[in-house]
């Protein structure tokens, strides 16, 4: 029998977990073997230490407890960090490859840079930073977009909430259902399982405050010219 897994259960595994659904299929591939079923126990506390791996590993070989902004995927070199835009916004940079750090230099006229990107010298890095971070800062986060974009270059635009709700990418992928009225706060998630004969689609849409309001007052006996008094005076949204 083809397996069942509840939407709100993926919902939630969506948000962080997807060690548990990796969890699931291990235990019904082994079914398939064993003819036995098995309980599968996750924590989301779990799998926040399992993406740790690589920092054990460096732990590991090196000895050194790392620091926030001390490794090279949390700050501490210049190729890989956050950038702050001429409007205030922030664009991310993951250059960790040669090519795509070559041509973020070339772009941004600082060749002289290609050449010591891995040197482990955090005085020598934060001079880097301060050269990206002085041309990031002349361009808004729409003209980096509109000029990395075509380019080999790693790097995404940090976005908002609001942003993110109404994104066309995740629209068309269905990750993100507008309301009715298509204002982002009334967008659902949906979920990141996209599968072909079994779709998961969210039930409900998401009120904005005070979308039943005259609805459920008037379902109650309050009647139109009432409740128009209640929302004027601010006593119900």
């Amino acid at each position: 029998a083809r397996p069942i897994i509840p939407p709100n259960l993926l919902a939630d595994y969506a948000g962080g977990s997807l060690q548990a659904v990796i969890g699931i299929l291990a235990a019904l591939h082994a079914r398939t073997s064993t003819g036995r079923g098995q309980s599968v126990d996750v924590s989301l506390s779990d799998g926040v230490v399992a993406l740790l791996a690589p920092e054990a590993s460096s732990f590991a070989a090196t000895g050194r407890v790392p620091k926030g902004g001390s490794t090279r995927l949390t700050g501490s070199m210049a190729y890989y960090a956050v950038y702050e835009t001429a409007d205030g916004r922030f664009i991310s940079l993951g250059c960790n490859e040669p090519a795509f750090f070559r041509e973020l230099c070339a772009e941004l006229g600082l060749e002289d840079l290609i050449e010591r990107q891995q040197v482990e010298d955090p005085a020598w890095q934060e001079k880097a930073r301060e050269a990206i971070q002085s041309k990031i800062a002349c361009g808004t986060l729409a003209d980096w977009e509109a000029r990395f974009g075509p380019k080999d270059i790693a790097f995404a635009p940090v976005r908002t909430i609001d942003e993110v709700l109404q994104d066309p990418h995740y629209v068309e992928r269905g990750l993100v259902h507008p309301g009715e009225d298509g204002s982002p706060r009334s967008a659902r998630i949906g979920s990141p399982y996209h599968l072909s004969d079994t779709p998961v689609m969210p039930r409900f849409d998401v009120p904005v405050p005070g979308a039943h309001t005259r609805s459920l007052l008037e379902s109650i006996g309050v009647d139109a010219a009432k409740v128009d008094e209640l929302i004027a005076s601010g006593t119900v949204a």
